[in-house]
C-alpha cells in the first residue's frame, strides 16, 4: 500500500447523522509521483495523522507499527463491532414486540439499501 505525507489544509470539518466526523483537506498541487499515490489511496481504508508541526521520527515509527486490523478493536472484526454497537442501541431502544435478530436484519437491509443508493 502507498504511504503518503503531504502538508494539507483542513478546510472544513462536520460531523455525520452516524455519529462519524467528515473532514475536507486541500494539498498544493502535487508533483505526478505524489498524485498517483494519492489516487491509488482512493476508496481504501486508510490512517490519517494530522499535526500543526514538523513529523518527528518517533511519531513516523509509530505511524509505520500501526496496523489497521482487528487487533486495534478489541479482537472483533468491524462486523462485529458493528453488531455489537447495534444489540446496545436495541436493548436502549427496542420495541418490545421486535426480537434483536429480527431488528438486526431490518437495520443492515435498510443500511445496505442507503448505500446501494449511494453508487453510481
Amino acid at each position: 500500500m502507498p504511504k503518503l505525507i503531504l502538508p494539507v489544509g483542513v478546510e472544513a470539518i462536520a460531523t455525520r447523522l452516524d455519529g462519524s466526523i467528515k473532514i475536507t483537506l486541500s494539498t498544493y498541487e502535487l508533483n505526478t509521483s505524489s498524485a498517483v499515490k494519492l489516487f491509488d489511496l482512493r476508496k481504501t481504508e486508510a490512517l490519517m495523522y494530522l499535526s500543526n508541526d514538523n513529523i518527528s521520527q518517533e511519531e513516523l515509527d509509530t505511524l509505520d507499527a500501526f496496523k489497521l486490523s482487528a487487533e486495534n478493536n478489541d479482537g472483533k472484526t468491524p462486523s462485529q463491532r458493528l453488531r455489537a454497537v447495534l444489540y446496545i442501541y436495541w436493548k436502549q431502544h427496542k420495541q418490545k414486540d421486535v426480537e434483536f435478530d429480527i431488528f438486526y436484519l431490518r437495520y443492515m437491509n435498510r443500511l445496505i439499501d442507503r448505500i446501494k443508493d449511494k453508487l453510481d
